[in-house]
């Protein structure tokens, strides 16, 4: 009898098929605690130190607002953005690529080419706009069912900001 390393047995492909074929326990998911946008952000880019967060939102949100108040910036008058802007804020050791996406209706259907290597999003509601309240909930959804879909967003935080505008009488 020889005992050559390939030779093997009519019954060993018929036997891994079977065990292949049989399903595996898993075990059920661990519930975690909630966390702050900034513990979750540290956690997954100890090493990096520097973190993309994709800021979005209906045009008129005030997502440039927030961003240049962060950044101690004028905030007197501040044009649409049209396409996108790139702002970087150093806070606590970590430098922050803020990706200011525009959020007119025309522009919303690019906001997923955004998601690679993002971090965080930061969704940007104008809470006094009570009339368009529905339709930012209904792109919020759109967005996140597809991205989740697509895998692209499952390792990013995310962040619901209610901006409350206030506009001269």
């Amino acid at each position: 009898m020889s005992l050559r390393p390939n030779a093997r047995r009519k019954t060993d492909g018929a036997a891994r098929a079977a065990r292949a074929s049989v399903p595996r326990p898993r075990s059920p998911p661990r519930a975690r605690p909630p966390q702050g946008l900034l513990t979750i952000l540290k956690k997954q880019k100890q090493k990096e130190r520097e973190v993309r967060l994709l800021m979005l939102g209906l045009d008129n949100a005030g997502k440039t607002t927030v961003v240049k108040k962060f950044n101690g910036e004028d905030i007197d008058l501040i044009p649409p953005t049209l396409g996108f802007n790139i702002e970087t804020l150093e806070y606590r050791g970590f430098k922050l690529n803020i990706w200011d996406v525009g959020g007119q209706t025309s522009l919303r259907s690019y906001w997923r080419n955004y998601f690679e290597q993002t971090d965080g999003l930061i969704w940007v509601v104008d809470s006094a706009d009570r009339a368009r309240l529905h339709d930012c909930r209904a792109e919020l959804e759109a967005l996140l069912q597809q991205e989740v879909r697509t895998r692209r967003a499952a390792t990013s935080a995310a962040l619901l900001a209610a901006n409350a505008r206030l506009l001269p009488c």
